[in-house]
């Protein structure tokens, strides 16, 4: 469950026969969350922000090249790519 008010600025960069970048950035400092696993949970008014980096293709290719999350004492990280099929 997530509660509070996420600010988040999405960057695009559109490039020519090269994938499109987006860029997306949320500060989690005003959000309480509270997942099944206690230990995970994060109060309002403490830090926490999740970027990520994404680049997507015309024919729907989808890789996320990096994400980042740091919040209520938990730190992920990781990147991913979606196959053509």
């Amino acid at each position: 469950m997530l509660s509070g008010t996420i600010p988040i600025t999405v960057t695009v960069t559109p490039r020519r026969n090269e994938p499109t970048g987006i860029d997306v950035d949320a500060d989690l400092t005003g959000v309480q969350f509270t997942p099944p696993v206690a230990a995970f949970g994060k109060q309002a008014g403490r830090a926490g922000r999740v970027s990520a980096r994404l680049s997507v293709a015309a024919d729907s290719a989808l890789r996320i090249d990096r994400f980042n999350v740091d919040a209520g004492g938990t730190v992920a990280s990781g990147s991913a790519e979606r196959a053509h099929d």
